[in-house]
């Protein structure tokens, strides 16, 4: 391998391939791409806490169960970024159809199973002893959403089409569309509005917003699967040629892919079960880390969508054949993300009622849960800052295929995280157990932090590749 790129003295951190420009280039849609998914979830909670801290507290335990059962089929058909990239820096076009059609035929076949699992997340809240009040509302919202959960596992495939080659411009712009669809509606269907001709449009509450996330997913994939069957895709990529199963094709990508999916689902199973406990705590206590948790997607959720644009470069040297560049990338995207994170670190310490204050609207007993909220703030700095070394370093591992360790690790730390959470809380009274609970979390993420950097590091994943080894 020619190290010409790689020793240059007259090329600068911005220039150099897979530098700064190279990195954000990819980045910067998909961070605005990902962003548009944190504005639906911000304004979601936001006219929620306006119209019930009800509300507020019962949407976060409903969306991380919704998360964990979506995770599993979803991880899989994002993992068809990386066969994307691979096949794409091998210049195996005519592999790219075909990878991208398992992952539609994945989301169909779940369709059924969500809709029916919907159906049962009443009896679910029921079991973790939540008050009626809460139980109603969290179904609601679990069973509404489960119909739009196929759409996310559709869109999270074809959206690798154009994120494996580098394209996050049409990513970046489906998305913002279906982000804005679900704020224009999500007023209107959560509290109500007078039409035309004398008609009214009822107030859903909390079922409203769950009908605008799900109406806005599927008008999402509707619009993704339309552009993945333009005809110049279809003469590159045969995009309509290779639509059948491909059972060569699906099956390494569950072999990669469902270790992926695994990986979601054990760690939003972990996270449920913090959102649960917490719950189950007390309303404010559930509210509380309701808002902690959408306060921190303004930096969780850029921090994603530069770890999938350094997924799609290491799995292109990879499949190139420079895996020096691949780690090239990773370190780059690494010093990005944690100038941006650190930023919102500090803020969350020095001026919690920043971000705290916005959501305060219309809501007669939030004071209470704006302080636990504020000294809630002091964790997410915390674990922040390590959430985005982890995020970055898993990405990089994965993008060449290294997923069997990653879902491994994770099965160990996140069955460690809850059962230290369980013991460690016994020891504290009400308020005590929500900041042990706070702390447990804390402490995982900095485990994981040290582990995926230490298996970077070893290099292992530098031989690695998910496609066919005569390809590269």
């Amino acid at each position: 391998m020619s190290t010409t790129n790689l020793d240059a003295k007259d090329e600068s951190w911005w220039e150099r391939e897979c530098g700064a420009r190279d990195v954000l280039r990819i980045a910067i849609p998909l961070v605005i791409s990902t962003m548009s998914y944190t504005i639906m979830q911000f304004f979601d909670r936001l006219f929620l806490a306006w119209h019930s801290t009800s509300d507020l507290a019962a949407v976060v335990p409903a969306g991380v169960l919704s998360w964990t059962v979506l995770s599993l089929p979803l991880g899989v058909t994002m993992y068809a970024t990386t066969f994307v990239a691979q096949y794409f820096g091998a210049d195996a076009k005519n592999r790219i159809g075909a990878v991208i059609w398992q992952t539609i035929w994945i989301g169909l076949f779940a369709l059924p199973f969500f809709v029916l699992i919907g159906f049962f997340g009443e009896s679910f809240f029921r079991a973790v002893d939540h008050s009626d009040d809460l139980v109603w509302r969290e179904a609601t919202y679990f069973r509404i959403l489960a119909m739009g959960s196929a759409a996310s596992v559709i869109s999270a495939g074809l959206g690798a089409f154009w994120t494996g080659r580098g394209d996050t411009i049409t990513v970046m712009y489906v998305n913002m569309f279906g982000a804005a669809l679900n704020v224009v509606i999500d007023y209107p269907l959560i509290f109500g509005m007078k039409l035309p001709l004398g008609m009214e449009l009822a107030e859903r509450g909390i079922a409203g917003a769950a009908i605008a996330t799900t109406i806005s997913l599927w008008v999402t994939a509707g619009i993704f699967i339309f552009l993945f069957l333009r005809r110049q895709h279809r003469q590159e990529f045969a995009t309509l040629t290779h639509w059948k199963l491909d059972p060569i094709i699906l099956k390494r990508m569950l072999r990669y892919g469902l270790p992926n999916g695994l990986q979601f689902a054990l760690e939003g199973g972990a996270i449920t079960v913090f959102v649960l406990i917490i719950a189950q705590i007390s309303e404010q206590a559930s509210a509380a880390t309701a808002l902690a948790f959408s306060i921190n997607m303004i930096v969780f959720i850029p921090v994603l969508g530069l770890s999938f644009a350094i997924t799609t470069l290491v799995g292109q040297q990879i499949g190139n054949g420079k895996p020096e560049l691949a780690s090239r990338a990773t370190w780059t995207g690494l010093w990005l993300a944690l100038s941006y994170t650190s930023v919102f670190a500090i803020s969350y310490i020095l001026a919690p009622n920043v971000f705290l204050s916005l959501h305060e609207a219309g809501a007669h007993d939030f004071q209470q849960v704006k302080d636990l909220a504020a000294f809630l703030l002091i964790f997410v700095a915390a674990y922040c800052l390590f959430d985005t070394i982890q995020i970055m370093f898993v990405a990089a591992i994965k993008g060449a295929g290294d997923t069997v360790f990653v879902v491994l690790f994770t099965m160990i730390s996140s069955t460690s995280f809850v059962v230290g959470g369980f013991l460690i809380a016994e020891f504290f009274d009400s308020q005590g157990q929500v900041w042990a609970w706070w702390a447990c979390l804390t402490g995982w993420i900095v485990v994981l932090s040290v582990a995926y950097f230490l298996r970077f590091r070893g290099g292992k994943w530098k031989s690695m590749k998910v496609i066919e080894p005569e390809l590269v």
